[in-house]
């Protein structure tokens, strides 16, 4: 779907839509070349999307100038987008990670250096990458409780002691 969308469009200020639209379609990653003579209007837009903004009437040169401008800023948002999105992951990762030798630090009493060397272990002799490893192990915890450190199933006592008295009613 992607290859099907453009890198440059050039709209002239009366085609421009209208405000609900706009956030939609610039958040779709194209460049945007402008031509209007209200540059104040579109500067929110100018910090948040690959938009460069002409004079009507624009000569060639200054035209081509604006093209390429665009197009050099639409390919450095989507540059920062995917860089971005990949540290996000990683983010996501090394919690699942680090949640993952806590588990195992906690249930072998092992430092968290000697739970990631295993963790690494497990990742090389099952040909699987880490996360998915840690992720494993943070779901299977969460499901069996004696890993969990409550091996008792039954529901929790009451907090409050049993008084021999009827409670009343007001």
């Amino acid at each position: 779907m992607r290859s099907l969308l453009p890198d440059l469009v050039v709209v002239n200020e009366r085609s421009w839509p209208e405000e609900p639209a706009v956030q939609e379609h610039l958040g779709l990653g194209f460049g945007v070349v402008v031509a209007t003579g209200r540059a104040e209007r579109f500067l929110p837009l100018c910090e948040l999307f690959p938009l460069t903004l002409i004079p009507p009437g624009t000569c060639e040169d200054a035209l081509w100038l604006a093209l390429v401008t665009a197009l050099g800023a639409q390919r450095r948002q989507a540059r920062h987008v995917t860089q971005v999105t990949a540290l996000q992951q990683r983010l996501t990762d090394r919690i699942i990670i680090e949640r993952a030798k806590g588990i195992m630090a906690q249930h072998y009493e092992l430092s968290e250096e000697d739970a990631y060397k295993r963790l690494r272990l497990l990742s090389r002799r099952q040909r699987r990458p880490i996360r998915e490893i840690a992720q494993s192990l943070v779901d299977t915890q969460l499901l069996l409780p004696e890993l969990n450190g409550n091996l008792d199933h039954s529901p929790p006592k009451e907090e409050y002691p049993e008084s021999k008295e009827p409670l009343s009613r007001y």
